[in-house]
């Protein structure tokens, strides 16, 4: 989970910082336990950007706004956590804070050598617990540098399990380097400057043009369709547009209908920041008609198109639309947070 340095040894972007934290969502199956070091003020607009780059997870938020001793019995109390994929947990560190005394051995204000947190000791003795009881959830931990550096020293068994620390916060060492990636067992891992998003299109690229030459429509389909997401996680949503839509063409061509679907809910969503509305309500409008032709046992996902649909049917007024749209996201996934938020916004703006 490291990002190749430049030559130049220079400090990563925010973005490949992030990407490589998506990249991990996104593979993340079952079980785990990510960090991520973040001032609270930024960390809400990454998380919205989650949950529109992984519209195939079940992303919610628990916020703590005091301290906690016990937190296996606040997620155990959570409605819907069967059908969650992705927890994010903030405020954690209001736990910590009344533990912080002067520092021992210069490490500053961090943590007691004497004493552990009641909520790490927690942790600690209840990790299988988390495992085998949570089997299907991702917990990801945002904390600032303070808390980061108490559960690597006081709560090391916890922290162990994790997939590592990604700072959005970026310190950069005496010898230049940033240290945004710290993997549990290993050294501090040191990222680079390389543009991994930029580096991935131009791989994307050099497939396409070696399967254009082979014949390979269905991998010619399938790079246009990467070089089209990876362009749209980069916020060039044109580009995206044109490639998804290339590779969208080829798919229809072949047959290759779930190429087709992933394409064409992509293609809504980039049309959606571009606020083409209804070009992006036309492209959702086509993958819920193959989700529900091909049958996938893919609740989430038909629900979460359900919901991207509602909301470009709300942005151009059309609420009674957009409730029927969120309905029947509900009527799929009953527990659904975001699309009884969506709802019930759409009702108040019809004054229901």
């Amino acid at each position: 989970m490291s990002l190749a340095k430049s030559s130049n040894d220079s400090q990563p972007s925010r973005e490949e910082i992030y990407q490589a934290f998506l990249r991990s969502l996104r593979r993340r199956r079952g079980f785990g336990i990510v960090f991520m070091q973040c001032p609270p003020a930024e960390a809400k607009g990454i998380i919205g950007r989650v949950h529109q780059d992984l519209p195939q997870k079940q992303i919610s938020t628990l916020t703590l706004t005091e301290p906690i001793d016990n937190l296996y019995d606040r997620v155990e109390n959570i409605l819907d956590r069967d059908q969650l994929s992705i927890l994010f947990i903030q405020g954690l560190e209001k736990s910590l804070e009344p533990y912080i005394k002067p520092g021992y051995g210069g490490e500053g204000d961090y943590y007691n050598l004497d004493t552990v947190p009641t909520i790490l000791s927690h942790l600690n003795q209840r990790r299988e617990l988390f495992r085998d009881h949570f089997p299907t959830l991702c917990f990801v931990f945002v904390l600032p540098a303070f808390a980061i550096k108490y559960f690597i020293r006081r709560a090391p068994d916890f922290f162990d399990w994790s997939a590592g620390v990604f700072k959005f916060s970026v310190d950069i060492g005496a010898n230049g380097f940033s240290e945004n990636v710290i993997q549990p067992g290993q050294d501090k891992i040191k990222v680079g400057s390389g543009r991994t998003a930029e580096r991935g299109i131009d791989y994307f690229k050099q497939a396409l043009q070696r399967q254009r030459e082979i014949g390979d429509r269905k991998g010619e389909a399938d790079s246009l369709s990467s070089l089209g997401n990876a362009y749209r996680s980069l916020g060039q949503y044109r580009e995206a547009i044109d490639y998804l839509r290339q590779g969208l063409q080829i798919q229809h061509e072949i047959g290759d209908r779930y190429g087709e679907l992933a394409s064409l809910s992509s293609l809504g969503g980039a049309l959606y920041c571009l606020k083409q509305y209804e070009r992006s309500i036309a492209s959702y409008d086509k993958a819920i008609k193959i989700s529900q032709e091909l049958e996938l046992d893919q609740a989430a996902l038909l629900s979460q198109m359900l919901i991207n649909r509602g909301n470009a049917l709300k942005s151009i007024g059309r609420l009674e639309a957009s409730i029927k749209s969120y309905e029947q996201a509900i009527e799929i996934e009953p527990n659904s947070a975001q699309a009884l938020v969506q709802c019930g916004d759409a009702l108040n703006q019809l004054g229901l």
